[in-house]
């Protein structure tokens, strides 16, 4: 077996694990970051993403033996990734992030840019929703350019109210082409 780093949100941070702003470029490969959900209550507590990508020029690259994985946050958007930016998965993966009481993409919360070739958004949860909420997997205002990869188990759970795309909502543009699978 090889050795892969790994990030584990401390139990008593709450906000971002990683944050880029301007021209910033962050580039992912062969390491798991884990936003540490056990250690956080189910009603409050966590509202950062494992990555919140807040300009239009930064650029997130998720690549092959990445995974952003177990991050809790309650009322708000993009437990995994929350996206004004450019991002690009080739190879990684999003998998079992969680987000209750209200928000949108629990994998992914998209308003700008997407691309991805390769890699698994996978098992992500909504609890809990009392309103018109969208997108456990990904929820797309932006663009996605979906050409290789899956999304697939992502689950909403105790919804009180109308649930849009449980896998994928679209909201924007969405061109989804080669080997695709949802």
């Amino acid at each position: 077996d090889t050795w892969v780093p790994k990030i584990m949100r401390h139990e008593k941070y709450t906000g971002h694990m990683i944050q880029m702003n301007g021209s910033a470029q962050l580039t992912l490969e062969n390491i798991v970051i884990d936003g540490n959900k056990d250690k956080f209550s189910t009603n409050g507590g966590v509202s950062g993403s494992i990555i919140y990508n807040s300009s239009s020029v930064s650029v997130v690259n998720v690549n092959s033996g990445a995974v952003l994985q177990n991050n809790r946050i309650y009322s708000n958007h993009g437990a995994g990734i929350y996206n004004y930016g450019i991002v690009n998965i080739s190879g990684g993966s999003i998998l079992g992030n969680e987000i209750y009481s209200s928000g949108y993409g629990a994998g992914i919360y998209n308003q700008r840019t997407i691309n991805m070739t390769s890699g698994h958004i996978d098992d992500n949860k909504m609890y809990s929703m009392s309103s018109n909420y969208s997108g456990a997997g990904v929820c797309n205002t932006g663009t996605f350019e979906f050409s290789g990869g899956t999304i697939a188990g992502n689950s909403m759970e105790k919804m009180s109210s109308t649930i849009y795309g449980v896998a994928l909502y679209n909201g924007g543009v969405l061109n989804m082409s080669g080997s695709a699978a949802i």
